[in-house]
């Protein structure tokens, strides 16, 4: 996260303000800054300013709050709009979106708010601490499973036909996952103890041969051989001992 620097205000007498006891000055990163009181309690809002007549606060270089003028955090963004989180090694910026709990998330380590038009991370959560991912709001992708297979990315949900450990999954590279088709999948997965078994043309549990089964076949099939012998006479017995036991 980035650091949030602590200013000492100074208020020069050279200075000719309409009203010297509404603002004061304060020096941020080696810039001069004036600074106003807010509608928020302890909060102020200050502007980039060399001297001169009042400048205008209508849109705000540096967000600064204090119990006093004395001692101020300030920062580059609004912080009513805008939060720091760390993921991993890196610090973003996030602002909220119109979904519940979700935010997005861009690249930060200092001055203004950078552009959200295209997020590095999607957020979903409580502020503090919340899920973060390079392709979608975690509580969305909640409703599916994320798996990769053969290098590559899908997104996979329970089969609407086939068996109860049976897959479709279809290739993903991020965004609404509402928007994936999963009317014609990419692959056709069986999950086998924790991993997928994937085709193109059928679900793998299809073809998989249960033993039992087999051996099941075999005998039933033995047994029609057996009762189908044209040697069913009084000598049956000796022959069916012979030939089928």
């Amino acid at each position: 996260m980035a650091p949030i620097d602590t200013v000492t205000p100074t208020i020069t007498s050279s200075q000719v303000l309409d009203d010297l006891d509404d603002y004061f000055q304060v020096e941020f990163e080696y810039d001069n800054y004036l600074c106003q009181e807010t509608w928020e309690y302890d909060e102020y809002e200050c502007v980039r300013y060399d001297g001169g007549s009042t400048p205008s606060f209508f849109s705000p270089d540096l967000y600064c709050s204090g119990p006093d003028t004395s001692y101020l955090d300030c920062s580059g963004y609004d912080p009513s709009d805008y939060f720091e989180v760390s993921v991993g090694t890196g610090a973003y910026l996030c602002q909220e979106t119109w979904g519940w709990n979700q935010y997005d998330c861009v690249n930060y380590s200092d001055g203004s708010a950078p552009n959200f038009n295209s997020p590095d991370r999607y957020c979903s959560g409580s502020k503090d601490q919340p899920d973060c991912s390079e392709y979608w709001y975690p509580n969305d992708l909640d409703d599916y499973d994320l798996w990769v297979i053969g290098g590559s990315d899908y997104l996979c949900q329970r089969a609407s036909s086939g068996e109860w450990n049976d897959y479709d999954c279809s290739q993903y590279t991020g965004g609404d996952p509402d928007r994936v088709s999963f009317f014609w999948p990419d692959l056709k997965c069986t999950d086998s103890y924790g991993s997928l078994e994937c085709g193109t043309d059928s679900y793998p549990s299809e073809a998989e041969d249960d033993p039992e089964d087999d051996d099941w076949n075999q005998w039933d099939d033995e047994w029609d051989e057996c009762w189908e012998d044209d040697g069913f006479d009084e000598y049956w017995d000796d022959e069916w001992e012979d030939e089928c036991w």
